[in-house]
This record gives C-alpha cells, sequence and structure tokens, in this order.
C-alpha cells in the first residue's frame, strides 16, 4: 500500500483541535521528542522487550530531559510503560491511555542512479478510557521510529489537552466571578471539544 501526503479527515479535525488547546496554553504548548540512541533488549522466547532511553519535552527556551526506562510485552508496550511512569502522577490520561489498533503503510520509491529507500507511515488509534478514538501519524524511513514517534504524538497531545482543560476551568471560575456569562458559554463550548478525548480529574 502506498502512504499519501494527503490530509484526511481525522487529521483536519486533529489540527482543528490541536488550534483549540494552542488558544489556551499559548506558547507553552509542550513538544514531545527523543534524543540520542534507544537501548532496546527483546527476548524472543517470553516476548519481552525493555527499552531505555532519553525524552525531552519542550516549549520556547524550556528544556527538560528525562531518563526512561521502561518493560512489556513488546517494545510499545515497554514505551508506553517507561513514559507511564513519569507521567501517570501528573497526567490523568496517563493511566488510562490506551493503543487500540495501528497501522503500517510502505512505498517503495523509484530512483534513478541511487539506492531506492523505503519509507513507511504508521498511524496508531488511541484513546483515553471511554472517550473518542482519535489517530496519530508518523511517517520516516524506520517502522520504529514512526511507531514511537507516533506513540509520544499521542502523548504530547493529551498532555497539552489536560493542561488546557484546567486553563479553561480556570477561566470560567473568573468569568463567573466577574459577572461575563457570555464568555463563560464560549468557554463552556470548548470545553466541551476537549473533553471529546481526554479529560482532567482534579
Amino acid at each position: 500500500m502506498t502512504p499519501t501526503l494527503k490530509k484526511l479527515p481525522e487529521d483536519i479535525h486533529r489540527e482543528k483541535m490541536v488550534e483549540l488547546i494552542k488558544k489556551y496554553v499559548l506558547d507553552e504548548y509542550i513538544s514531545l521528542s527523543l534524543s540520542g540512541p534507544l537501548q532496546i533488549e527483546e527476548d524472543v522466547t517470553s516476548e519481552k522487550s525493555t527499552i531505555q532511553g532519553l525524552l525531552v519535552g519542550s516549549y520556547g527556551d524550556y528544556k527538560r530531559i528525562v531518563p526512561l526506562r521502561g518493560e512489556g510485552n513488546g517494545v510499545l508496550h515497554a514505551f508506553h510503560n517507561s513514559i507511564k511512569t513519569k507521567l501517570e502522577n501528573r497526567y490523568c490520561f496517563a493511566e488510562d491511555l490506551e493503543m487500540e489498533e495501528f497501522r503500517i503503510e510502505t512505498t517503495h520509491p523509484q530512483t534513478r542512479g541511487a539506492t531506492s529507500s523505503d519509507r513507511v507511515r504508521v498511524t496508531i488509534l488511541a484513546r483515553v478510557g471511554a472517550r473518542k478514538r482519535i489517530a496519530f501519524r508518523h511517517y520516516s524511513s524506520s517502522v520504529l521510529t514512526s511507531l514511537l514517534g507516533c506513540f509520544l504524538q499521542a502523548c504530547e497531545y493529551f498532555i497539552n489537552t489536560e493542561r488546557a482543560i484546567r486553563k479553561v476551568k480556570f477561566l470560567m471560575e473568573n468569568y463567573k466571578e466577574r459577572g461575563r456569562a457570555d464568555l463563560v458559554d464560549k468557554s463552556l463550548t470548548d470545553l466541551a471539544y476537549l473533553v471529546e478525548y481526554s479529560y482532567y480529574k482534579p
């Protein structure tokens, strides 16, 4: 199957949701990435995997590097566990995040005078608890890179969603105290969109 770079409906919807999130977190939208080499060990008999690496969280001039280590049934499960242990005390989604499905699409470019390089696009469908599923995609020359990249996109999205929800709830209380029912209604509408896919437990 040949991946297309054309945006799909779920891509457009996710981008609109990110715009809404950034409306509240402003220039403090947290980006996640991996730094340096990953160490991965797999036991083909037990199908257990161990992963170690460095997670980078950043926005603006702020950057924090956190060591990761996780074990699980396969690389993605191990990576999930490594992230979960770092986030579960700060973010509600970390405990309930589920990877329900993932798809791998490949393309074989035709080149002349050079070695062709296969490309892959991985799509993950993620869900938090009973909320709606949302798709994340990553395109690269490595299945593993794209798989972990998708998972990081999901974590990044839900981290910033929770931060936006907190900000909306804070602003709504402020608007209520000021008697601004119009702003309360607008914030409530935004909050309803945000909690379609995630939630925040005070």
